[in-house]
Order: C-alpha cells, then sequence, then structure tokens
C-alpha cells in the first residue's frame, strides 16, 4: 500500500465516499424496491466512476512509454 500515487488514494477515498453516503442514507422506512433499485445505480455509478479514473490514472502514469514497440509486440 505504500506504492499508491495520490491519484489512487482519490480512488479510494471517492469509493468509499460514494459506499457509505449510500449506507448513511437508509432507513427502514423505504421499500426493497427503491433499496434494489438504489443499489443497482450505487454498482453503475462505481463501475462508470472506477473506469474513467482508472483511465485517467493510467493516462497519468508519467512514465514514458515506446508506442512503436508496443506497437509492433502486439502484431
Amino acid at each position: 500500500m505504500k506504492n499508491i500515487r495520490p491519484f489512487g488514494w482519490v480512488i479510494i477515498a471517492l469509493n468509499a465516499y460514494f459506499l457509505i453516503n449510500f449506507f448513511m442514507g437508509l432507513d427502514g422506512t423505504e421499500s426493497d424496491t427503491v433499496l434494489g433499485i438504489g443499489f443497482m445505480f450505487l454498482v453503475f455509478w462505481l463501475a462508470l466512476m472506477n473506469t474513467v479514473l482508472y483511465v485517467l490514472y493510467r493516462v497519468t502514469a508519467g512514465e514514458y512509454r515506446d508506442w512503436e514497440t508496443d506497437r509492433k509486440s502486439v502484431v
């Protein structure tokens, strides 16, 4: 865990924020259907958010990549 870049900690913090926010907003008055739809929306949102953040994490890696070598290894 020591080698995680600062942007990695931002990703972890955002995930924790949305999970905590979802569970703190629950009370016993909602029906099971409302809870299920809310949880499905949460899972969809986290998947979408993590995909975008992962792309940003990889793009901002700061290491140089030789695209010609990478392209030749794929072909």
